[in-house]
This record gives structure tokens, C-alpha cells and sequence, in this order.
């Protein structure tokens, strides 16, 4: 049967029907166009590869600087330990100081409250540094992913 007519397909000479021919012509011509596409499809995906790559590169960039910058900043809140403690150290000394020329009467009660003050201020001082490094181990520990202090 021959499509939209309806009529069988006859192979006599004088009955010459070219409307499968047409289709034919039409179906090759699809095949060509395809040929093109294919190809615009592999260079879209080579440069999507290449920004994929890319992104890749910057994000390993951007978490090694925050290593090196969490880093940093552990060896600094670790610093800041030592200085308050030898900071604690001193106003205790200056504390101690002051209550004996107190007692001898050389020292007013006023010096004496302001050192018990230097001394509570440099306690708290010594607490906050304690809070950061500790808080900075921990972004530490967890821009390395190793969640095991010791590996500090």
C-alpha cells in the first residue's frame, strides 16, 4: 500500500509512482544535518569540560588558602596563650606587691582594688585566649577533615 493513497505498489513500467523516492531524499538529508550537530555537541561538551576543570582548580585554590589561613591563625591563638598567661603572671606578681606595701601602709586601698582589677582583667584576657585557640583548632581540624587533636 502506498501512503496517503491508499493503493497497492504496482512494478509495471507504466505505472510509475515516485513518492517513496521523495521520502528517501528527505531522510538523507536529516542524516547530513545530524553529521553537524553532533559535532557542535562535542565542542559544547569539550568547553563545559573545561569549565567544569576550571571551577575545580579555583575551589582547590580557595581550600588550600583556608588551610594556610586557619593555620595561621592556630599558631597565632596559640601565641596569644603564652603572652596573656605571662601577662597573668605579672599582674598577680604586681597583686602580691601591692598587698604588702598595703600592709605596711605604703599603699593606698585604692592602689589595692586597682591591681585585684589588673589582675581579673588579665585572668579574663588569658580565658578569651584560651576560647580562641580553641576555637581556631577546631577550624582547623576541620578544614584538614582529621577530627583527631593530636594530628595538630
Amino acid at each position: 500500500l502506498l501512503p496517503n493513497s491508499g493503493k497497492k505498489l504496482d512494478f509495471n513500467p507504466s505505472n510509475l509512482n515516485v513518492l517513496p523516492l521523495v521520502q528517501a531524499g528527505v531522510g538523507f538529508k536529516w542524516d547530513v544535518f545530524d553529521g553537524n550537530e553532533g559535532k557542535h555537541l562535542v565542542e559544547k561538551a569539550k568547553i563545559e569540560k573545561e569549565i567544569l576543570e576550571n571551577k575545580k582548580r579555583d575551589t582547590s585554590k580557595k581550600l588550600n588558602l583556608n588551610l594556610a589561613n586557619n593555620q595561621t591563625t592556630y599558631t597565632i591563638a596559640t601565641s596569644q596563650i603564652k603572652l596573656k598567661e605571662k601577662s597573668r603572671e605579672i599582674a598577680k606578681q604586681g597583686l602580691e606587691q601591692v598587698e604588702k606595701e598595703f600592709r605596711y601602709g605604703t599603699k593606698t586601698s585604692a592602689a589595692l582594688i586597682e591591681a585585684e582589677n589588673d589582675l581579673q582583667n588579665a585572668e579574663l584576657e588569658y580565658q578569651n585566649a584560651i576560647f580562641n585557640q580553641r576555637r581556631s583548632a577546631i577550624e582547623l581540624m576541620k578544614s584538614t577533615q582529621n577530627l583527631q587533636i593530636e594530628k595538630l
